[in-house]
């Protein structure tokens, strides 16, 4: 796991380093989007090669979609409750 955040942190520093061109970066763009889908399509040749866990996709899928509302709703309730202290903070 170490070596993706680093790689992510090298990324990010060539990013803020701005050494790369405009070209450079629909360049990279594209490859990281390229390789999204082949990482995709990956994974989704792994879960249907596994019996157990394409019979468990039906339950599988209402957790996933379960946590990611809460995620949505908490993720938005934290937003309004700091804007709203950093607001009132404005005022003072």
């Amino acid at each position: 796991m170490e070596i993706v955040f680093i790689s992510m942190f090298l990324g990010i520093l060539l990013g803020l380093s701005k050494r790369l061109s405009e070209k450079n970066v629909a360049l990279l763009s594209q490859l990281a989007q390229y390789s999204l889908f082949a990482m995709l399509i990956s994974l989704g040749a792994i879960i249907g090669s596994d019996s157990s866990l394409v019979s468990k996709l039906d339950i599988l899928g209402a957790k996933s979609l379960l946590i990611a509302a809460l995620s949505m709703f908490f993720g938005v309730l934290i937003l309004a409750i700091t804007l709203k202290i950093f607001k009132q903070g404005d005022n003072l």
